[in-house]
């Protein structure tokens, strides 16, 4: 084995035993996800469990508005951390009553 292969293999065996093992209530629906404690909140509900409850406010792709509710207290999911909603509960805007939207 060469040693690119080496360091490559290290790497996946380091970020392997960083698993946390998340548990979460995104819209009274339970989550149960192996993440890496330090992966992005926003990223964790737009790739991993396919939730798209963001609004643009700009034209730039990248600058994205999205607020959730967590365990009732409004916050930015671009802003935390996976190991900050171990054990929380979520509301994103597909949660929320049509009439408050």
């Amino acid at each position: 084995m060469d040693i690119t292969n080496v360091i490559l293999n290290e790497m996946g065996n380091i970020k392997q035993k960083r698993k946390l093992s998340l548990t979460l209530t995104v819209n009274k629906i339970h989550y149960h996800l192996q993440v890496d404690p330090t992966d992005c909140v926003v990223d964790l509900l737009r790739d991993r469990l396919l939730l798209f409850g963001k609004k643009r406010t700009s034209e730039s792709a990248m600058c994205e508005h999205f607020s959730v509710l967590i365990d009732g207290k409004i916050a930015e999911p671009s802003k935390l951390l996976a190991n900050q909603v171990n054990g929380k509960s979520l509301v994103i805007l597909e949660g929320l009553p049509a009439s408050i939207r």
